[in-house]
């Protein structure tokens, strides 16, 4: 038995040994000069909930500052906590880390098997402008988002929508756009930011049988009024952070302009007012070859362009993939986390093909590396998508070091990934006989999303996938002339996922087609699969020096080897005597070091003599709003020095 006195004294002895680590902490503290880290008060334990973080306890006791008012000094990034302490620190008590509030029980709802089965049979008769009835018939109280902000909508005053709930305020939406005067083939421009209301306008457009038109709205203000202009809008649906920022003063071609997120006031009508007195009507009757969505490409490499999508198109991919979940069942309760934003194809369509299998998925507004591991841990995160450099950023901000191991399987889309960060990715900690997959592929706004998928993950560096069933391919010289296998040569697709061309823009279109095939503008061999691609670089990146050709990507993976290397960017520009020379530009990781004359001995002992870079700017790579190269940015700064 031990004595009252004796359990004091191991229970202070217990206490001293956990604020000492604190006390370390508060002393680098005093030395950096910082006030608000100067004590530690061993009498004030502060209970943390650290969930997932820290799976060997439930409850961690941390001795110093109140976490919940002071949370820099805790956990901040020059806070006393450290490591696995720290993450569950700021995931509990950040307030810039959206603390997701919702029933656990609203993921595990199953739709009855009869249901489900009735779902199943009518696949062939599903569109995009039936679908959400469909889902809310079909799944009912699961939940399917999970919002940062409560939805500024009748009925839906919470931060989660259940599949039912979203079908009935898609159908009042659909009423108060056709009140409004909207009708088949009218579009609507949509530029909000990635906010579930922009999902509920969008699916009542397409419900009503009009054609939506997303624009990012981070764009400059002149190129979003242009995309309205060019697009003929009717109706601009928009919220407040857009409509007093860059669209502020501005006059736009529209009839009208619809607030998500605030009520009816001066040359403005509220969403949620509208949807007050509206009666849903039945969806409308579209055809696949009915023009759907107008997506104006990022113009990385020069003025945008709106691509053509039908409902053929954008349902073409959806249908395979929901008859693969139909022969397997109804589908388990799964929770995605996705910040691909929602205007661009790549947003859109993972949005698309998780919302149609019963998918809870929780949207954020804005890309943050740590604020997205916290969610991951606290809310054991199943399903994690992005762009080559999101990945990239989730590293360098410590995904080694975080519990990942509810994922088994992440995304990827947008741009090129190497096989170096794939590979980082799927080798994380994880539980016995838990493979982790990572599929990519390759696919273009043209094509309405993927061409090729790599399942479960690329096999090498390049690897593509194989073209998926239903796609016609081909690889060919510049004359249209099939290329010898294994060469080097364009990609060419057709199938009913391509686009019928850009929109009001005859002359890009007749030059993107040949005799029925898109001309991707890609480079590519295929490997001794059958339909197996593999990527070789982009056709107008070629760079043509002294009469041999160059593929810039085989540089660029040579330049990511470098462990200071985050990013890489080679292009060719013009000389008088060689034709072009290869240039390169990089961008090092958080906190390294490079300079020129070390890179360019480095890369030149690892590469053929006609591939060396003649300069290599050091330098943060110009990005679009979906963390995309701009490289004709990079081509100017390159071609300044």
């Amino acid at each position: 038995m031990i004595s009252g006195r004796t359990g004091r004294r191991a229970r202070r002895n217990r206490r001293a040994s956990r604020c000492t680590g604190a006390r370390r902490s508060v002393r680098r503290s005093r030395r950096r000069g910082s006030a608000s880290r100067r004590r530690c008060r061993r009498s004030a334990g502060l209970v943390l909930q650290a969930g997932t973080a820290m799976q060997a306890a439930t409850n961690v006791v941390v001795l110093g500052y109140s976490c919940r008012s002071d949370w820099p000094a805790c956990c901040g990034a020059r806070g006393g906590l450290r490591g696995p302490l720290a993450a569950a620190c700021r995931a509990r008590y950040d307030p810039r880390v959206p603390q997701f509030e919702f029933d656990p029980a609203a993921l595990q709802v199953m739709p009855s098997p009869e249901r489900f089965a009735a779902f199943a049979e009518a696949l062939d008769s599903l569109t995009l402008a039936n679908l959400t009835d469909r889902l809310g018939e079909t799944f009912g109280d699961r939940a399917a988002f999970i919002m940062e902000q409560p939805l500024a909508l009748p009925g839906a005053g919470r931060t989660t929508i259940t599949f039912g709930e979203l079908a009935g305020l898609v159908a009042r939406a659909t009423a108060a756009l056709e009140a409004l005067g909207l009708g088949r083939g009218d579009r609507v421009a949509l530029c909000t930011r990635n906010r579930m209301e922009l999902v509920v306008a969008e699916w009542a457009v397409l419900r009503a049988g009009g054609v939506a038109v997303p624009i990012g709205a981070r764009l400059p203000a002149d190129e979003i009024v242009r995309i309205i202009d060019d697009a003929g809008a009717r109706l601009l649906v928009t919220d407040r952070a857009v409509l007093a920022g860059p669209l502020a003063g501005r006059s736009l071609p529209v009839g009208h302009r619809i607030l998500v997120d605030g009520d009816s006031g001066a040359g403005v009508l509220g969403l949620a007012r509208l949807l007050e007195t509206a009666a849903p009507p039945p969806p409308a009757d579209v055809r696949d070859e009915d023009l759907a969505v107008i997506f104006y490409t990022s113009g990385t490499t020069g003025r945008a362009k709106g691509v053509m999508l039908t409902h053929g198109n954008l349902m073409f991919a959806t249908r395979a993939g929901l008859r693969q979940t139909a022969a397997m069942g109804p589908p388990p309760p799964i929770l995605a986390l996705m910040v691909m934003p929602l205007a661009n194809t790549s947003g859109h369509q993972a949005l698309l093909f998780s919302i149609v299998r019963g998918t809870t998925v929780i949207v954020l507004d804005r890309f943050d590396a740590r604020t997205m591991l916290d969610i991951v841990e606290r809310h054991r995160v199943n399903l994690l998508s992005g762009t080559p450099t999101m990945f990239r950023l989730l590293w360098e901000a410590g995904a080694p070091g975080r519990d990942l191991s509810s994922i088994f399987s992440f995304g990827g889309g947008g741009d090129y990934f190497h096989q170096d960060l794939i590979d980082r990715f799927r080798m994380l900690p994880r539980g016995p006989e838990s493979p982790v997959f990572f599929v990519t592929g390759y696919g273009m706004t043209e094509t309405g999303g993927q061409v090729t998928q790599a399942f479960p993950a690329p096999e090498t560096d390049g690897d593509l996938g194989v073209v998926q069933p239903g796609i016609d391919s081909r690889v060919v010289h510049p004359d249209g002339q099939p290329v010898a296998p294994g060469e080097v040569g364009e990609l060419e697709v057709r199938g009913p996922n391509v686009t019928p061309g850009y929109w009001r823009a005859p002359d890009a279109t007749a030059a993107a087609f040949r005799d029925g095939w898109l001309r991707t503008g890609d480079l590519v061999r295929e490997g001794a699969e059958p339909r197996r691609l593999f990527f070789a670089g982009r056709a107008k990146d070629v760079v043509i020096s002294g009469g041999n050709t160059i593929y810039p990507p085989e540089i660029e993976r040579t330049l990511l080897e470098h462990p200071a290397v985050a990013r890489a960017v080679v292009l060719g520009l013009p000389d008088e005597r060689m034709g072009e020379i290869v240039v390169a530009a990089v961008e090092p990781h958080a906190g390294a070091t490079l300079d020129e004359a070390t890179l360019l001995a480095w890369i030149g002992e690892r590469v053929a003599p006609y591939q060396r870079p003649r300069a290599v700017a050091v330098t943060q790579l110009p990005t679009s709003a979906d963390l995309k190269v701009k490289r004709r940015l990079v081509a100017e700064i390159l071609t300044r020095r």
